[in-house]
């Protein structure tokens, strides 16, 4: 686990961005992170994205932490979930 305080964005397959389960822009999500930074010192960015993210997401979000006050992002991978037939 993070020891530190942090915030997760998250990121569908089109690219849209949520922060605190709500739809968002990332002009507003530059906003409310400089908001949370200021409140946690060492604030830590989780992002969770789908594996077919393009990186230039990543980059780009890691630039707006960073530009927020945040000196941490760490990513996180939802997990594939595989259904399989069980037959006796």
């Amino acid at each position: 686990g993070v020891e530190n305080p942090t915030v997760v964005v998250s990121i569908d397959l089109s690219g849209q961005l949520y922060f605190e389960n709500q739809a968002i822009q990332e002009r507003e999500l530059s906003r409310r992170l400089r908001e949370k930074a200021a409140l946690y010192n060492d604030l830590v960015l989780v992002i969770n994205a789908d594996k077919a993210v393009e990186l230039e997401t990543f980059f780009r979000l890691s630039k707006l932490a960073a530009d927020a006050g945040l000196k941490e992002v760490l990513v996180a991978g939802r997990p594939v979930v595989r259904r399989t037939s069980f037959v006796p």
